[in-house]
């Protein structure tokens, strides 16, 4: 994710293969909730269930897709 708040931040695009977009999606639905750290990520950014992989892995993270 740290890939796209520099893509962000310097107004380039952002993009990964669906593969990559589906484990990272996978890790953090585990690992969020869980983080050994009170406010390692920010809090979950509600996106509708249709939104793109991205957009959901963003929203867990605490970001505005």
């Amino acid at each position: 994710m740290h890939g796209w708040d520099i893509a962000k931040a310097t107004e380039q695009a952002f993009s990964l293969p669906h593969e990559t977009l589906q484990a990272c999606f996978n890790h953090v639905a585990g690992f969020v909730p869980k983080a050994p750290i009170e406010g390692l990520w920010g809090p979950t950014v509600e996106v509708p269930a249709d939104a793109p992989l991205l957009d959901q892995v963003l929203g867990l993270t605490g970001r505005h897709p």
